[in-house]
């Protein structure tokens, strides 16, 4: 009889074993399956002026952008299809004034070079393009009539100026935290 129970204590033993070793790989695949999504996610910077939006996200999962309303506006938030409203409290007018001493920090060896920055700025990606200027000065929209155009030719984006009174932007930049670490440690 105690050969039995060992031999199916043995048995529960090693399934219990191989199956912690099945949940653990499942697991271990998930998360490096979100950080490699989290590396190739395009991560969107959108400003639209004409419908007043202005909006950073993270596709599809995680969108921040900012609503106009009464008086200033408030931002509003999506978690995975999970809205919420970000807004000052009308009743907290007054302010705090907490006293803080001076803390020396100390320099640390770290440092970044301007290349590197220059680097990771150049990995943003424009997407979208519109800028449509008037000054309220015809003069002055004259000299930069054919300057718009030279930049708008030179760089294929379309910036203009205009002498009705519009003032629109539309712009769509892109970048991925893969193309900014490649671009950091080049």
């Amino acid at each position: 009889m105690s050969f039995f129970l060992e031999r199916i204590l043995a048995n529960f033993a090693t399934i219990n074993y191989f199956m912690l070793l099945i949940i653990l790989i499942v697991l271990i695949s998930l998360l490096s399956g979100i950080f490699i999504y989290f590396l190739f996610a395009p991560i969107l910077l959108e400003i639209d002026t004409h419908i007043h939006l202005y909006r950073f996200s993270i596709v599809p999962i995680f969108r921040i952008w900012w609503v106009f309303d009464d008086v200033f506006g408030h931002f509003e938030m999506s978690f995975m299809d999970f809205k919420m409203i970000l807004k000052k409290d009308e009743n907290t007018n007054a302010k705090k004034i907490v006293k803080t001493k001076k803390i020396r920090r100390k320099k640390s060896g770290f440092t970044i070079s301007f290349s590197k920055i220059f680097a990771v700025f150049k990995s943003f990606k424009v997407k979208k393009w519109l800028v449509n200027i008037d000054t309220g000065d015809m003069a002055l929209n004259g000299k930069l009539f054919p300057v718009m155009y030279l930049v708008s030719v030179m760089t294929d984006r379309k910036t203009q100026i205009n002498f009705v009174g519009n003032n629109e932007a539309v712009i769509t930049i892109e970048n991925t935290c893969f193309r900014m670490i490649m671009a950091f440690l080049q």
